[in-house]
């Protein structure tokens, strides 16, 4: 799905995406399937999904629709020129 995002944008295009973040792939309240990432995991995609000029991820918290806090990853990616 990356490499698709990736050849859809235009050269210096930016792409955003936020994933909560966790140990290992679970259900939610709702029963909503997360993977739950790391910051590793995702350097590693999306550097295979093709030339980023470059790549941030933060990290940070968000209350979800079950009113529960949840770690999150911020991921900011700008396609070569």
């Amino acid at each position: 799905m990356l490499a698709r995002i990736w050849r859809a944008l235009k050269p210096g295009g930016t792409f955003y995406a936020s994933f909560k973040t966790g140990a290992a792939e679970a259900r939610d309240t709702f029963n909503r399937y997360y993977n739950y990432p790391s910051p590793d995991w995702l350097r590693t995609n999306y550097a295979g999904a093709g030339s980023w000029s470059s790549l941030e991820i933060e990290t940070g918290e968000v209350r979800g629709f079950d009113n529960e806090w949840a770690a999150m990853l911020f991921v900011v990616a700008r396609k070569s020129l």
